[in-house]
């Protein structure tokens, strides 16, 4: 599990990078207005330059306060307008434990972990080529950020299609090896698994073709193809979603 468990610890480094960015900016405004406050106190007020640490202290207090609550109404939103990102965010956590602790390969059903290899080192090939300026040339912005989003989408189905078929927390190992016993082959997840794979290295050949050939009309007809073929398997997700518990709320 060596690509699948790269994929998890990329989105890990992605999110504590969003969250640095975000207090690093926090940090910054509220020091600026520290500064700020202290000059103006320092030339109006001198003697009042000693109650300029507790309002800096309250200050970043109350910032820290409103990112929180404006980040949770940004999350809310975004789950309201996507029904299925907080089951994937729920199910990538639980994941990215296992990385961490480095049981992923032993908790994944074995009949899925070469696909999901499969599909994982072809989600690298596209998301190294996309990286490059070559890419943005050759596809335009708004081609490109399509493909980024379909490339997301697609591997976000990947995670789906294993929900179920890999051992979870608190599950004891016993009945984890019966149920692979019961079901050796995994039959429907990996149908569902080998219909992503396919439509992720789909990308991988069109974006290998577009080094040589830039944009044609022909890759364009294909990357929409693979769009509108993600899109289907999106909608089948949000059916069997409504079967599926609540997610976890922290």
């Amino acid at each position: 599990m060596v690509r699948f468990a790269a994929f998890l610890r990329e989105i890990e480094a992605e999110t504590h990078q969003a969250a640095e960015s975000k207090t690093r900016w926090i940090w910054i405004l509220t020091i600026l207005v520290f500064l700020i406050s202290s000059v103006g106190i320092a030339v109006q007020a001198p003697r009042m330059l000693g109650a300029v640490c507790p309002l800096f202290i309250l200050l970043f207090a109350v910032a820290v306060w409103f990112h929180t609550r404006w980040s949770s109404r940004i999350s809310r939103k975004a789950i309201l307008k996507d029904p299925l990102e907080s089951h994937y965010q729920e199910m990538i956590e639980g994941l990215r434990t296992f990385a961490v602790q480095g049981t992923l390969s032993e908790r994944i059903h074995p009949a899925l972990s070469a696909q999901l290899e499969s599909t994982f080192s072809s989600y690298f090939q596209v998301r190294d080529w996309l990286k490059t300026p070559s890419s943005v040339s050759i596809l335009g912005q708004a081609t490109h950020r399509e493909v980024q989003e379909s490339v997301r989408r697609a591997v976000r189905e990947a995670v789906f299609s294993i929900y179920g078929f890999y051992r979870v927390s608190g599950m004891q190992r016993k009945t984890w090896q019966k149920r692979i016993e019961a079901d050796p082959n995994a039959e429907a997840a990996a149908a569902d698994l080998a219909r992503v794979c396919a439509l992720v290295q789909q990308i991988a050949e069109i974006a290998e073709k577009s080094k040589s050939l830039g944009r044609t009309i022909s890759l364009m007809d294909q990357l929409q193809a693979v769009k509108e073929a993600i899109e289907e398997l999106e909608s089948n997700s949000i059916s069997q979603l409504r079967a599926l518990p609540a997610p976890k709320r922290s």
